[in-house]
């Protein structure tokens, strides 16, 4: 059975109803733990190509993937105004320039991660442009995490010190 667009929308809904809840930001933290650990992988990965190390970086890149496109979506007023912004309809919020370069190193991260992905036994392809984009995507990408971060830092630290885990 297939999923409608009907039944979608209002289930995505539910799924990002608990960005005001407390834990929130713990999940923003473990995602960004979950990142920092797709990171290793992949460095330990460029090193020491195993066929484990490939699969562990490729599902942490699917759940940071994921975690992003959800945290995209909870923000979804900001990017249509950014979108309104680009099309000449209103001024550009905050910062939209910061996260449009960050999208693009993500999917650029993304299309490079699948296109390096041996789907027979998981393990990285070696050499040539993809392999370049990958590495070349995941510096940008960190930097510019590192970037939002600190840009979003008392954001961050308000909440965490609001909502201790447990």
């Amino acid at each position: 059975m297939r999923a409608t667009t009907d039944e979608l929308v209002p289930l995505a809904r539910r799924a990002v109803s608990w960005l005001g809840h407390p834990a929130y930001p713990w999940v923003v933290i473990g995602l960004g733990l979950a990142a920092l650990a797709a990171m290793v992988t992949g460095v330990e990965l460029a090193h020491h190509p195993a066929p484990e190390a490939g699969a562990l970086h490729g599902w942490l890149g699917l759940v940071v993937s994921t975690g992003m496109l959800m945290h995209l979506f909870a923000h979804r007023g900001w990017l249509g105004s950014t979108v309104g912004a680009l099309l000449g309809k209103r001024p550009a919020p905050r910062g939209w320039f910061q996260v449009a370069l960050l999208a693009v190193a993500a999917v650029a991260l993304a299309i490079s991660g699948i296109a390096l992905v041996d789907l027979g036994g998981g393990t990285l392809a070696r050499g040539g442009a993809w392999q370049g984009l990958h590495h070349l995507s995941s510096k940008v990408l960190l930097a510019l995490g590192i970037w939002h971060v600190v840009r979003h830092r008392r954001w961050l630290a308000t909440k965490l010190l609001a909502s201790p885990p447990g």
